[in-house]
């Protein structure tokens, strides 16, 4: 299935964002690339919209919130959806139909059976950008481990897609086109009304998070926590950098929320603890 649309063909060209990145942030790296090529110029430095927690009993980590994805598309006007399936052949079925209209996919596998480091000695998630569906294979651009298009036959591919590190057949979806640009300072303001308005239900999450760690049901595993953070400390810089001299135009618009939680709990003198809670700091005497 060849793809004419001029989106895959600069993801075919070359992709914009390559090489090692942080663990767990393969998911931010692969769509940065999607985005770029649907025109989001500096789309790394732009996506980390959100920071928070997420976590339900039985999960296997701490995770992000991942509410930069719908930010995206709140500001550029893409459409952008993270999906997941109850089959492969439903995933499979919206993989096809998504590029059949013109949208690249990341979908999430798992590194055991793929080029990587991992290969054939762990199971770890992570993303691809998948470029097309065909009768032998599949098309796929790995911008970590094989940034150029490669050809994955269809039974590795089915095989790692069914993998059980991949949590309900996992993939992102963009669908262009981009309908308003948007400046690092706008996602700024994003990101703290972001970081305020979820400030309590993440930190919810996070205590639940401590208390499973502290009952051995599960591993203290931040990395996808970490990696949105990361994001989101790109977007400050960004915003920072492009300031006016003498003035900061990142991190106080940020750490206002850490005022407004001093504004409603005056006898706290540190604002709000990034660490949780009390449970993270230790048990109460």
């Amino acid at each position: 299935m060849h793809q004419p649309d001029s989106v895959f063909a600069r993801l075919q060209a070359g992709l914009t964002y390559c090489g090692t990145a942080q663990f767990g942030s393969c998911i931010q790296q692969a769509a940065s690339n999607v985005l770029a090529a649907q025109g989001i110029p500096d789309a790394a430095d732009l996506i980390g919209l959100s920071w928070g927690f997420s976590y339900r009993a039985g999960d296997d980590r701490l995770r992000a919130a991942e509410r930069w994805l719908p930010a995206v598309g709140r500001l550029s006007g893409l459409q952008v959806s993270r999906l997941g399936f109850g089959s492969a052949d439903a995933a499979f079925d919206a993989e096809r139909a998504a590029l059949g209209a013109g949208a690249p996919v990341v979908v999430a596998v798992d590194s055991f059976d793929i080029t990587s480091p991992y290969h054939g000695r762990a199971s770890l998630m992570h993303a691809l950008i998948l470029l097309e569906w065909g009768d032998q294979g599949v098309v796929v651009a790995d911008p970590m481990n094989r940034p150029q298009p490669t050809q994955l036959p269809l039974d590795i591919y089915r095989r790692t897609r069914a993998s059980a590190v991949v949590r309900d057949f996992d993939m992102i979806v963009s669908r262009g086109p981009v309908k308003r640009a948007y400046s690092a300072a706008d996602g700024l303001r994003e990101l703290d009304a972001d970081v305020y308005a979820n400030r309590d239900s993440d930190l919810v999450n996070l205590d639940a998070f401590i208390l499973a760690v502290e009952a051995g049901l599960v591993r203290p595993d931040v990395a996808d926590a970490a990696a949105e953070r990361s994001y989101a400390q790109r977007l400050i810089a960004k915003a920072s950098h492009a300031g006016r001299p003498g003035r900061c135009a990142g991190a106080p618009l940020v750490l206002r929320a850490h005022d407004r939680d001093r504004e409603r709990h005056p006898g706290r003198a540190d604002g709000p603890d990034p660490a949780g809670s009390a449970r993270a700091r230790g048990p109460a005497a």
